[in-house]
């Protein structure tokens, strides 16, 4: 059974790119990858990798820029679990700053 989406929270972007990643990968994403550039070659989004080549983020750029964005999830119901998130959006255009 699935549910509608539900704000779970807000997120604040300051250098107009996000990072998604599980925390225990932090310190791989952050020292061990080269920081990504989201003008290098008009590159949306980008797979970051560890010394042993396992994706552990992915890297985009938030639309047209910085911004505080909405965080939302559609939870399904598991059998074995219960209710979990199924999957999580972020919209980033049109801005919030620009009107929906």
């Amino acid at each position: 059974m699935t549910s509608k989406w539900r704000t779970i929270g807000d997120v604040c972007v300051d250098t107009a790119t996000i990072v998604i990643c599980d925390p225990c990968q932090a310190d791989d994403v952050f020292s061990d990858n080269e920081y990504f550039d989201a003008t290098d070659n008009n590159n949306q989004a980008g797979e970051l990798r560890n010394d042993h080549d396992c994706p552990v983020a992915v890297a985009l750029r938030t639309g047209i820029g910085d911004g505080r964005y909405k965080v939302e999830a559609r939870y399904e119901t598991n059998p074995d679990f219960g209710k979990r998130i199924a999957e999580i959006r972020i919209k980033f255009l049109p801005h919030p700053m620009f009107g929906e």
